[in-house]
């Protein structure tokens, strides 16, 4: 409101546009300078009172937002360190599963190819998630037996396997 007036910015652009197109114009203008900034005074009150009702909620004393932000960061370094915890015991679990598996299959001789394709998964997830490497020489001796009884051992290069189905498992999870 500028002298009991509503102005737009539209009005107020038209305004000094056509008042300062010609001298009596220009005087115009600057006699109502006042005016202008009364209205861009009043522009920024009420723009700095619009802010202000939507802060007030997160600028009381009771406001529980901002009080609250230690216990969330508390609890989000709770919940990471879990996920953490869950992590390695996963990995130890996968391992040791992978160790009694592919001493079953040396015992018993032979590994069907099935079987040898999940082993290696397995062996490969574990790996990727931070495994050891001392599942290494039981996958890869396990992997090395023949896929019928009384067939002939395969002899495998692990560590090219791996590194061929690292670079798949991991453009997998980039995919996702």
């Amino acid at each position: 409101m500028v002298g009991g007036h509503s102005m737009s910015w539209q009005d107020i652009v038209a305004w000094v546009l056509i008042g300062t197109a010609s001298l009596t114009g220009l005087v115009v203008f600057i006699t109502n300078i006042k005016k202008l900034k009364e209205f861009i005074s009043d522009l920024t009150k009420a723009r700095r009172g619009c802010l202000a009702m939507k802060l007030k909620p997160y600028m009381e004393m009771n406001c529980s937002a901002i009080e609250l932000i230690p216990e969330i960061r508390k609890a989000l370094a709770e919940i990471q360190q879990e996920l953490a915890d869950t992590k390695e015991v996963s990995v130890k679990t996968l391992g040791s599963d992978l160790i009694r598996n592919c001493e079953t299959y040396v015992k018993q001789g032979f590994m069907i190819q099935g079987d040898k394709d999940a082993i290696l998964n397995d062996f490969i997830t574990y790996f990727c998630a931070g495994g050891n490497g001392v599942v290494f020489t039981r996958v890869e001796n396990a992997l090395k037996l023949p896929t019928e009884i009384g067939g002939c051992v395969h002899n495998i290069d692990l560590s090219v396997i791996v590194e061929r189905e690292k670079e798949k498992h991991f453009s997998k999870r980039k995919a996702i």
